[in-house]
């Protein structure tokens, strides 16, 4: 982490969840983005270490899961129920409506390898769905689904990035770090928040 002198420190949350590696590099590429900006530091987190008072307590989330069967981790999912109700049900305040955040997601969609380098998938946007419309945090940059190559590999090899993959992954860091810097999260008033009504259930 740069420093830079008389200003306070800041600090991204990475939520990771990986089996074999491919996630987690995700996560530490996104935190050497963060990292280059000063008086922010990457924090990453495995998804079963982190707490819904832990996402409140960062200034800027990167939010990230491999899917399965066309959808997020259970694991990670457990998480964001936990927090819905925390933040909308037995809280007055919601500690999360406004915070910058992103998504990542990683993994082969619906069976077969894609040739591009990143895609927008079902999986991607029914976790920004969650986060942004549900729960109430602030998109900050496109979300990123990135798909590893298999191919000719042992099985129980670690997944590494592409070049390619690992710029755009530094890019979200570092916008992330840049929004962690400058975006005030004090406006809670009923007025700038959408109701438990509007938004539905976050099962439904």
């Amino acid at each position: 982490m740069r420093e830079k002198l008389g200003e306070k420190t800041r600090m991204v949350l990475i939520v990771t969840h990986s089996r074999r590696g491919f996630t987690d590099n995700i996560a530490k590429a996104i935190a050497e983005g963060v990292e280059e900006i000063p008086n922010v530091k990457a924090v990453i987190k495995r998804v079963n270490e982190v707490q819904p008072s832990d996402l409140a307590e960062a200034d800027a989330l990167a939010i990230g899961s491999p899917t399965y069967l066309d959808y997020i981790s259970g694991e990670l999912k457990h998480l964001l129920d936990n927090t819905y109700y925390k933040f909308h049900k037995e809280e007055k305040i919601n500690r999360l409506a406004g915070k910058p955040a992103a998504v990542f997601v990683s993994g082969r969609y619906k069976g077969y390898l894609i040739k591009k380098m990143q895609f927008r998938s079902v999986v991607l946007e029914e976790l920004e769905r969650l986060l942004f419309h549900f729960i109430g945090m602030k998109k900050m940059v496109g979300g990123i689904h990135l798909i590893h190559d298999i191919s000719g590999r042992d099985p129980r090899a670690p997944l590494p990035l592409t070049p390619e993959q690992a710029v755009l992954c530094k890019n979200m860091g570092r916008k992330l770090a840049l929004s962690a810097r400058i975006t005030k999260l004090t406006d809670y008033s009923p007025k700038n928040r959408q109701s438990n009504k509007d938004r539905g259930d976050i099962n439904g």
